[in-house]
């Protein structure tokens, strides 16, 4: 199984909801192997150094930072492979996801974001944007792979434009075929764990608040579709 977080923008958090995937696949008690391909920045890589670091905490063995994508190491059938990719297009960036059994999506509550996969004209699709183009390779390449758009860091306020981007959202799904799903919301507490090495599925019940917790159900949803998915294969 090999899931891929992608997207072309960057600053849509694809690393920190790939890390926390990783984290509750690791906990859960399954196999799993990670990459980050975002050089040179590496925030995935960095949060789990300092996972590695943190004696409080069990980590996965098996991660690989990835400086030349083109020389990635194999993958193995027999575990879920979970791989950050950056914010960009290229060839090497087209053929990670032609392997991708899973895409997973993060964009923002921004119609700049929803561009990156339609083009849209005062609030008309235009052509399809440069990131479907990815997704079109996949689907060329005979995989059938659950894609899984998912709005992250959105804000709790209910705006004219927060509607309008669901209902937008909500019709390309139609058209793509695509899955939408609510994400990690813009929490405080995403940042304050980074240097731990920890997310929100390592802090114990009794010292969790309302946030936390709905933090925590936020990664479980979006797992519950992947783990639907792995057993349907």
């Amino acid at each position: 199984m090999i899931i891929v977080v992608g997207g072309i923008k960057g600053g849509t958090g694809k690393s920190t909801i790939a890390f926390h995937l990783a984290t509750h696949a690791f906990l859960s008690g399954k196999k799993i192997m990670t990459y980050d391909c975002d050089y040179p920045q590496f925030s995935f890589s960095r949060y789990y150094e300092n996972r590695k670091k943190n004696k409080t905490v069990k980590t996965w063995e098996e991660h690989y930072p990835i400086k030349d994508i083109s020389n990635m190491p194999e993958m193995k059938n027999d575990v879920i492979n979970i791989i950050d990719t950056p914010g960009r297009y290229d060839e090497n960036i087209l053929n990670i996801h032609k392997k991708a059994d899973i895409i997973i999506t993060p964009i923002n509550d921004s119609f700049m974001d929803i561009d990156t996969v339609m083009k849209i004209e005062q609030e008309r699709w235009t052509q399809p944007g440069q990131y479907y183009q990815v997704i079109f390779e996949n689907k060329k390449n005979m995989k059938e792979s659950l894609w899984l758009v998912v709005r992250n860091r959105s804000s709790n306020v209910n705006s004219k434009h927060k509607k309008l981007v669901e209902e937008k959202l909500n019709d390309l799904a139609k058209r793509l075929n695509f899955t939408v799903m609510k994400g990690l919301k813009e929490r405080n507490i995403f940042r304050e764990l980074f240097s731990h090495g920890l997310t929100v599925l390592d802090i114990e019940s009794n010292k969790m608040a309302i946030s936390h917790l709905a933090a925590k159900m936020e990664i479980k949803t979006i797992w519950k579709s992947i783990d639907e998915s792995i057993n349907h294969k």
